[in-house]
């Protein structure tokens, strides 16, 4: 009687256990896979699982070869829908989570700094029993880099920057989770975009006692690659010339996709107010009428304008003649699409005719000649080319 007493006694003590872990909002449970984890009330979740991972992140400042398209060892971000509340990091390490808040070292005001974004980010030192409170619901970009002993938090409002409005930014307008995001947009001439927040492209980690100061490290700010395929940091998105509807949305494991669902055709493009300029350090200023590039488009060498095209029969031509060209990069683009009735063409090597122009060219990315000199450029549309001759 008294043994099965006893196991009684035993089996109620590990129903209540069992019962008293389940319901401690504050535990988290030991899992297999090591990472960082967002947890708090702030988040859907009160202990680690697998939709609250934080994903290893690119140092955009990062310029060597071998790592500069790979994730930084001790760099993890993640973009999340947080309500009003508490967050947290759990680092699992060996199956075993760790928690920790911050202790706020700095708050960035909405533009200000270099590389301004048009948004506030608040900077932690990771702490034990720290606190990293939220103050409203909205989606948020955190950034943690433990080399460095730094959270950075900064509410997201994502937008489009690219041929179509210049490279500035377009709003894009987000549901009522805050998960998904759209926007409509008129695409006069085909060119190329990216999603980005704050209407910049990175935000510094490191320089949160000078925010002034040049940042060692970087966390990218900005999805490019392919619409459904978007990663960090990548690669110009191409876009046909017409009217989209533009989505990107995050699933609840904080992974971005994207669509373009075409609202509305456009007839044949009116280029005959497009202005066009050379752009990139391979503009030399000895050109008459070279001016250095404007910080707010690409702060990319030197600019020289061709204005206006000639037009004949629906045939449309820009000439740069007995320009001098360095042996480094350029481009030849609308720098203010505002001033070109909203018609852009954003340019690069891929564009050239081959055959009619001078050998030695490349054939992607940015314009290289094959050495310094004067020479002649046209334009012609439609469609598109560009013949370089010397």
């Amino acid at each position: 009687m008294k043994k099965i007493s006893f196991l009684m006694f035993i089996a109620a003590a590990m129903m209540v256990a069992f019962t008293s872990c389940e319901n401690d909002p504050t535990t988290t449970t030991a899992i297999v896979e090591d990472g960082v984890y967002l947890i708090g009330s702030a988040t859907s979740f009160d202990k680690v699982a697998d939709d609250a991972r934080m994903f290893p992140a690119k140092d955009e400042n990062d310029k060597k070869e071998e790592t500069k398209n790979k994730p930084r060892p001790s760099m993890y971000a993640r973009y999340i829908v947080l309500k009003a509340g508490e967050l947290k990091l759990a680092v699992v390490t060996g199956g075993t989570p760790t928690e920790y808040g911050g202790t706020l070292v700095a708050t960035r005001p909405a533009n200000t700094g270099v590389d301004q974004l048009n948004a506030e980010s608040k900077y932690y030192t990771p702490a034990a029993g720290g606190t990293i409170s939220v103050a409203e619901a909205g989606m948020y970009h955190v950034a943690y880099d433990n080399a460095i002993g730094v959270i950075v938090v900064t509410k997201v409002a994502w937008g489009m920057k690219g041929d179509l409005n210049g490279w500035g930014f377009t709003a894009m307008t987000a549901s009522a989770d805050f998960k998904t995001w759209t926007v409509d947009v008129t695409i006069n001439s085909a060119g190329k975009f990216k999603f980005a927040y704050g209407g910049g492209w990175k935000l510094g980690m490191d320089n949160f006692d000078d925010f002034e100061q040049e940042a060692i490290v970087k966390t990218h700010t900005n999805f490019g690659g392919a619409l459904v395929k978007l990663e960090e940091g990548a690669g110009d998105i191409p876009i046909e010339r017409n009217i989209w509807t533009i989505t990107l949305s995050f699933n609840n494991a904080g992974v971005p996709s994207a669509t373009a669902v075409l609202k509305e055709e456009l007839p044949s493009t009116d280029y005959s107010n497009c202005k066009l300029e050379l752009v990139g350090n391979g503009v030399s200023d000895e050109n008459p009428g070279a001016i250095p590039c404007p910080v707010e488009y690409w702060n990319w060498g030197y600019v020289l304008s061709a204005g206006k095209p000639i037009v004949s029969g629906g045939h449309y031509t820009w000439t740069w003649s007995n320009v001098v060209l360095k042996a480094e990069g350029f481009k030849i683009r609308t720098i203010n699409a505002l001033e070109s009735g909203g018609v852009t063409l954003d340019l690069g090597a891929d564009k050239i005719d081959v055959a009619a122009s001078v050998k030695g060219l490349n054939n992607s990315g940015d314009i290289l000649v094959p050495e310094a000199g004067v020479y002649t450029i046209v334009v012609s549309a439609d469609p598109v080319k560009i013949v370089i001759t010397k």
